[in-house]
């Protein structure tokens, strides 16, 4: 039976007992629990513990949800003794925190204190000496107490504990135990707590979710009464800037506990002169925190967390897509509004998509779509035979998933490929190519083309803008070039002053001729004020037209530009004879003179891309359509 709150010694607990076959549960601090209801074997809810609570269920223990009180680590150190009291002849409790009765907090301290041994023992070694300063976070106070416990007798060595001042101190909503606790009983020991005239313990506050116990392990209000030891506290703020600064400088990813830890060292640092050593020491990894941070740092809302959440849920003991099967509307497209113009040009295509996505762009423009949380948004059902029985009756010569990433619908996507596949019918992938190779592989065996969204060339513009990362995309787009026989082409929005400049557009183009080739066509399509970048002109038609300029001096054989009138942008030229094979004007097509398979009648050089007979005659018209009659 052990607390989860940070997890790391649960996890450790439960792997353990796994190996002896001794059956082991966690109870979970509730604020840790909304994201795992989809994951967890006995529906637990979990926030802010969600990495903690997978990997302890996934090490073999069952995780159950604390319902009681604040449903806080507090809490969940209550339903742990209450179990423990009433089962101590096969229950044996245990807790990664000083707190809980004794001889628990010495216990603790005693593993924990391995890391001041090796810390006081590697920085005489590297530094000659011991630390001027030693600062730690203080929740319960495990990882200060473990830092602490070898420097506490020699009485040069400046020991400072770092609180959570949460919202403010002069408030309620703070973990401030030390400064702002009186003594008092909490959980089987004598420490500093939280708590009201009436000694009732007050709730805590932390943006950590380890700094919010409104307790203190004893050892500490011990080192505070004697002044071994001095506390200070760091509001959020403060820590998430350090949180920020440590990530940015050291690569280093920390927790938001460690993180108060940091802020106050660099306050001391900022006062100290250069000879002072000053040891922080971190608690763990801020893998379960990287939500929180997006949010803090506007990367992604918490309307756009909740979002992700409609898509999937548990029923039973499966995860299941909710979005199975319902659609945001279908409507019928010229295939060169994908953009897609190497393939089956002309011809019509059925469009639909779902609700949600796996990336959080703030310029999306189909966003009252992708992002909607409105169940009733999905204006359409209909099953993947549905679809491709009105495919075929509408004479679409292929099926797109678009408007959201069908990455985010995958089962329903793959399963609607195979009916249309079934009929003959070709299915078009419009994705911004963010997924992992497992999946990636499996998509893409169901798929007959794609547009892959290429949205920058630089690591920054993905993680600010779009809560993501470049590297995933250009793996997709290696994996599709080099293993695949899907056909696809890629697309950009310019963005002034985010992703337009030359130099980015030079090592974008470069790059697609080095590792794609010089065949794959590129789009660069112009951007409009929307959703939430509207601080950002649109994009002039003469940046198209450099960018497009730059792509063919760097070799690429096929670039358009897109979302302006540009019949030379729009058109396609021949790579041989440099003939006008396919005209465009919008969306309508003029001039052609390509064979059926797609073989310049000029010059007989063959146009990469798929070509089945002559061109379609869907030109510029959309049109909606609704596979099920009203209210159906």
């Amino acid at each position: 039976m052990t607390a989860l709150a940070a997890g790391s010694n649960a996890e450790l607990l439960a792997a353990q007992a796994r190996q002896f076959d001794v059956p082991t549960v966690a109870v979970a601090d509730a604020d840790a629990a909304v994201a795992l209801r989809d994951t967890l074997p006995r529906g637990v809810d979990v926030i802010d513990g969600a990495d903690a609570a997978v990997t302890v269920a996934s090490a073999g223990a069952d995780v159950v949800p604390v319902t009681t009180g604040s449903r806080t680590l507090k809490d969940a150190i209550n339903e742990a003794l209450r179990d423990w009291v009433a089962n101590v002849e096969d229950t044996h409790y245990i807790i990664g925190s000083v707190v809980g009765p004794a001889p628990y907090p010495r216990i603790v301290r005693d593993f924990q204190s391995v890391i001041g041994i090796e810390m006081e023992a590697q920085g005489r070694e590297r530094f000659g000496g011991d630390p001027d300063a030693v600062v730690a976070c203080v929740g319960g106070g495990s990882n200060a107490i473990g830092i602490f416990s070898d420097f506490i007798d020699d009485g040069e060595v400046e020991l400072i504990g770092v609180e959570a001042a949460g919202k403010g101190l002069d408030g309620t909503e703070h973990g401030a135990t030390i400064l702002r606790g009186s003594p008092g009983i909490l959980h089987g020991s004598q420490t500093l707590v939280l708590q009201n005239q009436e000694g009732q313990v007050s709730d805590s506050w932390s943006v950590s979710a380890g700094l919010d116990y409104p307790g203190v392990g004893p050892e500490h209000a011990h080192l505070k009464q004697t002044g071994r030891a001095q506390y200070v506290a760091i509001e959020d703020g403060e820590a998430l800037d350090a949180f920020s600064t440590l990530a940015r400088s050291e690569g280093i990813v920390a927790a938001f506990e460690s993180s108060h830890a940091v802020a106050h060292a660099l306050k001391l640092a900022a006062a100290a002169e250069k000879e002072t050593v000053i040891l922080v020491n971190l608690s763990g990894r801020g893998d379960k925190d990287v939500d929180t941070a997006a949010r803090w740092f506007g990367l992604v809302t918490a309307e756009e967390v909740a979002e992700a959440e409609l898509v999937r849920a548990r029923e039973g003991e499966q995860i299941v897509l909710t979005t199975y099967g319902r659609s945001s509307g279908f409507c019928v497209d010229p295939i060169e509004k994908k953009p897609l113009n190497h393939f089956l040009p002309g011809t019509p295509v059925l469009s639909f998509g779902t609700a949600g996505c796996n990336l959080g762009c703030r310029f999306c423009q189909n966003w009252d779509i992708s992002k909607s949380r409105e169940m009733d948004t999905l204006a359409d059902a209909a099953s993947p035979e549905a679809i491709a029985q009105a495919a075929q009756r509408l004479g679409c010569a292929s099926v797109a998933f678009t408007y959201n990433d069908p990455v985010v619908f995958m089962e329903y996507a793959i399963d609607v490929a195979d009916a249309c596949r079934q009929r003959g019918i070709r299915t078009v992938a419009v994705t911004a190519g963010y997924v992992c190779d497992s999946p990636r592989r499996e998509f893409f065996a169901h798929m007959d083309a794609a547009n892959v969204d290429l949205k920058a060339f630089s690591e920054s513009f993905y993680a600010r803008t779009c809560s993501g990362h470049l590297r995933p995309v250009l793996d997709t787009l290696e994996y599709l070039r080099h293993e695949t026989d899907v056909w696809f082409e890629i697309t950009t929005l310019l963005i002034p002053g985010l992703n337009d400049s030359d130099e980015e557009i030079d090592r974008m183009t470069s790059w697609i001729v080095e590792r794609l080739g010089r065949d794959v066509p590129i789009h660069f399509t112009a951007f409009h004020p929307d959703y939430k970048l509207r601080d950002r002109p649109p994009t002039p038609a003469a940046t198209l037209s450099r960018a497009r300029s730059i792509a063919i001096a760097n070799g690429v054989r096929f670039a358009y530009t897109g979302n302006v009138h540009d019949r030379d942008g729009a058109s396609t030229y021949c790579g041989g004879c440099g003939d006008l094979v396919i005209e465009r004007d919008w969306y309508q097509l003029g001039r052609y003179i390509l064979t059926d398979d797609g073989r310049c009648r000029s010059c007989d050089t063959p146009l990469p891309g798929v070509f089945a007979g002559p061109p379609g005659e869907q030109g510029p018209c959309r049109q909606p359509i609704r596979l099920q009659p009203r209210g159906v």
